[in-house]
């Protein structure tokens, strides 16, 4: 390598590290514990590029040794193939809007797969993984909007990384998108479960049960505009959360001693979702909802990209939720052709309304089979999910929502005044930007602190309407 290259390379690295340290972040990342694949990615973005130097102990913290030598290679050499930055996809980096999506993952095989804003240009990188000795390694990346492959630029072999294969003998119960259930069947088979358990599960009568109201109303993308309660709904609505908080105040105690997620919150959002519990009038179940949309929802042919990502966000959602649900069960030698779970046509369950793929975070406070219908079992479930999934930062001051009320009606006229907006957010769920009223409101006390626990919330209902009717619930509440 000449010196030159060398020098410029230097150059790239330092300010694709200074960029990175400077973008905004949304709290949608996941935990960034380095024993999973996620972790090791999310390790990857935080830490210097490894890309740029030949010290094996960087390298090969992040990469398995067959890739982490090729790079080292095309570093060391006179002529590198390597001239950008991956983890950006180009030569300079200005992150924002970053993303991680759960792995795929099968026994020692993993995908991770990134999206985000680099200079408002929307990317998705695939981060294919595999575990050695316990450690989980990065075996390749694939960008999905660069059209590259990180093995072949440095001519590396694809055999390293080898596609997951379906192993199941079990099909489609409707005879149709074989393709998505055989995704389906070998994440279940390498996280335990039989053949012989699927085939019973789906060549069941229960199996062949199809609510086709979900697929219909998912395939349509509905907007509904930011509104704001009147003073005397928020006081009934307080007044009601603090009698449920009084009812179960042991419970809450446990929720914030060990999760440290303060009570008005979690109890605003169960208020949110099931009305603290009260609302039982549910017209769907679950297992045939995700069931449904696995086996019927289609791409229309004049769907453009917007409405190809939507689609596609969708069905890897019910595919991870119906994986979420069948785990669960399983675990807990629950028999699905048997239990139903009362749900919404979204396929969410219980009092805090989780989308089954989150079910590994539902817990109990006793030694029962934890049940999200329990109230106990919903307040911790939601610390748990919150902390261990969502990041939550930990107890939220009350005192600085003393302007919620302001801010919410400030947040309903920028709504109704322009398109595509959010509160704290600069992208949709599809990955389109969005004006952010925090940036032009920025002078309000604390909005920056209350954007930092919205975004958070954020992931657990993606509407500014929904987490700003939350917090201002809490406050209430709180009073």
């Amino acid at each position: 390598m000449t010196q030159l290259t060398r020098i410029c390379w230097l150059l790239m690295a330092s300010l694709s590290v200074l960029l990175l340290s400077g973008v905004t972040q949304a709290k949608e990342q996941i935990s960034s514990n380095s024993s999973t694949p996620e972790g090791v990615v999310k390790k990857l973005y935080k830490e210097p590029t490894p890309f740029s130097t030949t010290d094996k102990d960087i390298v090969f913290r992040h990469f398995d040794p067959s890739l982490g030598q090729l790079l080292i290679d095309d570093y060391a050499g006179m002529n590198p193939m390597l001239h950008f930055d991956p983890l950006c996809d180009g030569q300079d980096c200005r992150i924002e809007d970053f993303r991680l999506w759960e792995s795929e993952i099968e026994k020692d095989k993993a995908i991770v797969t990134a999206t985000f804003k680099n200079f408002q240009h929307p990317t998705i990188i695939d981060f294919k993984l595999r575990r050695i000795d316990g450690k989980w390694r990065i075996t390749n990346l694939i960008s999905r909007t660069g059209s590259w492959n990180l093995l072949s630029l440095l001519g590396g072999s694809e055999t390293l990384e080898e596609e997951m294969e379906p192993s199941s003998t079990v099909t489609s119960p409707f005879s149709k998108h074989e393709e998505r259930y055989q995704r389906l069947f070998a994440s279940l088979e390498a996280k335990g479960m039989t053949p012989d358990e699927l085939s019973a599960i789906f060549t069941s009568d229960r199996a062949q049960e199809r609510d086709m109201t979900p697929v219909e109303r998912m395939s349509k993308k509905v907007i509904s505009p930011a509104s704001m309660r009147t003073k005397k709904q928020i006081r009934r609505i307080a007044q009601k959360t603090r009698k449920h908080l009084n009812r179960h105040k042991s419970s809450y105690d446990m929720l914030e001693v060990r999760f440290g997620v303060n009570r008005e919150i979690a109890a605003a959002i169960l208020f949110k979702e099931t009305s603290l519990g009260e609302f039982k009038n549910w017209k769907h179940e679950s297992f045939t909802v995700l069931n449904s949309m696995l086996g019927f929802m289609e791409l229309p042919a004049d769907a453009d990209h917007r409405q190809s990502v939507r689609m596609e966000r969708i069905l890897s959602t019910a595919e991870r939720s119906l994986a979420g649900l069948l785990l669960h069960c399983h675990k807990y030698h629950i028999d699905i052709t048997q239990k139903r779970f009362p749900s919404s046509f979204a396929g969410a369950v219980g009092i805090p309304q989780f989308m089954p793929m989150h079910m590994n975070y539902v817990i109990t406070d006793g030694k029962t089979t934890p049940d999200l219908s329990r109230m106990s079992d919903a307040i911790l479930s939601l610390g748990n999910l919150m902390t261990h999934k969502f990041d939550w930062p930990g107890p939220m001051k009350m005192g600085r929502l003393k302007e919620i009320d302001t801010i919410v009606k400030k947040y309903v006229d920028y709504d109704t005044q322009n398109k595509g907006v959010s509160f704290c957010m600069s992208a949709d769920l599809e990955n389109q930007p969005l004006r952010r009223f925090v940036d032009e409101f920025g002078r309000i006390p604390h909005i920056g602190y209350i954007a930092e626990y919205a975004a958070v919330l954020m992931q657990y209902n993606y509407s500014s309407n929904y987490v700003l009717d939350v917090l201002r619930i809490a406050f209430h509440a709180h009073r």
